[in-house]
């Protein structure tokens, strides 16, 4: 018989799970209701919701059987890649020399081959593009290299002639999930989210040549694979402080607070990767640059936890008894988990420092980077 503690722990998991869903669902809902003029805002935040349906399901599978009808999402190859995204140099690629191979190795010399090397006439090459940047109020959303990476394509994958179908159905399983949950919980249909403020007619995009695009961006000792890696990076911390960040839903301020909380640290961690790596070859200016990024301030505490314990519990879901469960509460903002790995906080201080180093280092790295939505040329609207 299982210990009321251990009782508890699996409850406190449960309700994350449910409330994440639920807010994945009125995200659904308010993508679906207009779709036809949500597609920027779909793809721009994919990669920081489909981590969420991955480890929900996974839990559910090996913890929670009891409810297995509700995760009977399959888990694709896309959405198993996906999920690795929001975790950057963290995730299954080796780390920076992982990652930064992925891109220039991949994804780059793919878009190239099939956007330039592609044109038959060889001097027609030299007006050719293979990068395209998206912005929202002059600052970087997404480029589409670092796109196919949150996607979890891989390299050529998005040329494919069924790429578009993976993608829907990848969406659909996402979709199908969150609003299953929600169905069983009581929560569906209506519930208003961030995605309600925006329509692609609010976005800029702009095509250029990455080669040139990359050897300029951050730091020339930086190679493109890294400087991709940058703007990846950059494109997460805008989209979450200039899109997600906007939801001023009660409801679903815990999961737009753990997604500030997730993003946040795993950009500090990448950012201080590259600069043990690199920083005695950049320039003065990106030293300045690094080292104002990862003057953490307030925000140490959060982002010093050397077990991992809230950034585990909020990516994995599961608790074990590392987490006590005097302060666990399935009717507070984040289940006690805030309190209980950092005493001295509670949950609203915790939200308003992870709210504020979020836009901190996203403007940081906006001045750094300085990529400018008149480079290239305008891209057509399909």
């Amino acid at each position: 018989m299982s210990s009321p503690d251990k009782v508890l722990r699996k409850k406190i998991a449960i309700c994350h799970i449910v409330r994440d869903m639920q807010f994945l669902s009125r995200v659904a809902y308010d993508i679906v209701a207009n779709q036809n003029n949500r597609v920027i805002v779909s793809l721009a935040t994919n990669a920081l919701t489909s981590f969420m349906v991955y480890e929900s399901a996974r839990f559910i599978r090996g913890s929670a059987p009891e409810y297995l009808d509700l995760a009977n999402v399959v888990l694709s190859e896309e959405l198993t890649a996906s999920r690795h995204s929001v975790k950057l140099f963290d995730g299954d690629e080796a780390g920076y020399v992982g990652v930064s191979a992925l891109f220039e190795d991949g994804f780059l010399q793919a878009d190239r081959e099939a956007f330039i090397e592609s044109i038959g006439f060889a001097p027609l090459r030299a007006f050719g593009v293979d990068l395209g940047l998206t912005f929202l109020g002059g600052k970087l959303i997404y480029t589409t290299n670092a796109l196919q990476f949150n996607l979890g394509l891989g390299p050529g994958a998005a040329y494919q002639k069924d790429s578009g179908q993976r993608l829907m159905e990848m969406a659909r399983q996402c979709s199908q999930f969150a609003t299953s949950i929600g169905s069983a919980t009581g929560i569906t249909g209506p519930g208003g989210s961030f995605v309600g403020r925006f329509d692609d007619s609010m976005f800029c995009a702009r095509d250029t040549v990455a080669s040139t695009f990359y050897v300029d961006l951050a730091d020339p000792a930086l190679a493109d694979g890294l400087s991709a890696s940058l703007a990846a990076i950059c494109g997460m911390l805008n989209t979450l402080t200039l899109m997600i960040g906007l939801d001023t839903s009660i409801d679903n301020g815990p999961t737009v607070t753990k997604l500030h909380f997730v993003v946040l640290w795993h950009g500090v961690r990448a950012l201080a990767e590259i600069q043990a790596k690199f920083g005695e070859f950049l320039s003065p200016a990106s030293k300045a640059a690094l080292n104002q990024a990862l003057n953490l301030g307030s925000a140490a505490v959060v982002l010093t936890d050397g077990d991992n314990r809230l950034r585990n519990a909020l990516v994995h879901y599961g608790l074990n008894r590392h987490y006590p469960v005097a302060q666990l509460d399935p009717s507070r903002p984040l289940f006690g988990l805030v309190e209980t790995v950092y005493p001295s906080l509670d949950y609203f201080e915790f939200q308003k420092i992870v709210y504020d180093a979020t836009s901190r280092l996203a403007e940081v790295l906006n001045q750094w980077l300085q990529i400018s939505p008149t480079i290239g040329r305008a891209a057509p609207r399909s």
